[in-house]
């Protein structure tokens, strides 16, 4: 719901935003948690700006117990203040972007040669 929620027709992004945090509120599960503030994050990235209700939730939630929650909940808060950065990192549709593989890590070489150099094993 989170990267591809704007292609819903019979909901807007607010409204499935608000369907989300419900869950999230209600959830006892805190992998359903980390999940549902990972596809806000998506939407309200999407949207521009962040609703308070969900900031309120999001602050409520950065000292939780459950560690991977207070994770995403602080990375959440950390990009609120940087919306130009939060819209970078959390793109539109990322999943159909091409990447570049490099097959042969050269971007490695440095780091081998060291190694190689300090007595290191080549295999």
């Amino acid at each position: 719901l989170g990267e591809y929620g704007y292609l819903s027709t019979s909901s807007t992004k607010e409204d499935i935003m608000n369907k989300l945090l419900t869950l999230f509120i209600q959830s006892t599960s805190d992998n359903t948690k980390s999940q549902v503030i990972t596809a806000l994050m998506k939407l309200v990235a999407q949207n521009g700006s962040c609703p308070q209700r969900i900031a309120s939730v999001v602050s409520n939630f950065r000292q939780s117990q459950a560690l991977d929650v207070q994770q995403r909940c602080i990375e959440f808060l950390a990009l609120l203040q940087h919306p130009n950065v939060m819209v970078d990192v959390l793109p539109v549709d990322a999943s159909c972007e091409d990447l570049e593989v490099d097959e042969q890590l050269q971007c490695l070489q440095g780091f081998i040669q060291m190694a190689l150099l300090q007595g290191a094993k080549s295999y």
